[in-house]
């Protein structure tokens, strides 16, 4: 399932909601929790706390987190 799938916005509204109202997709409590941790802090608003893209690639090339298809 994508993100906000079955959901009515416009592009512009849901660029509006993720940027100014920290809108986030639902987490399935199925997932693998390293991966929603991931994800967690690559939503951070902090930017000195938020993860680079570069990190992001560093923990996935060390297989701290398993990305399944």
């Amino acid at each position: 399932k994508m993100p906000y799938e079955g959901e009515n916005w416009s592009a512009v509204a849901l660029l509006n909601e993720v940027a100014n109202k920290d809108k986030r997709p639902e987490i399935n409590l199925d997932w693998d929790q390293e991966a929603v941790a991931l994800m967690e802090m690559c939503w951070q608003k902090n930017p000195k706390i938020r993860l680079t893209a570069d990190k992001v690639v560093e923990i996935l090339k060390r297989g701290q987190v398993q990305v399944k298809e």
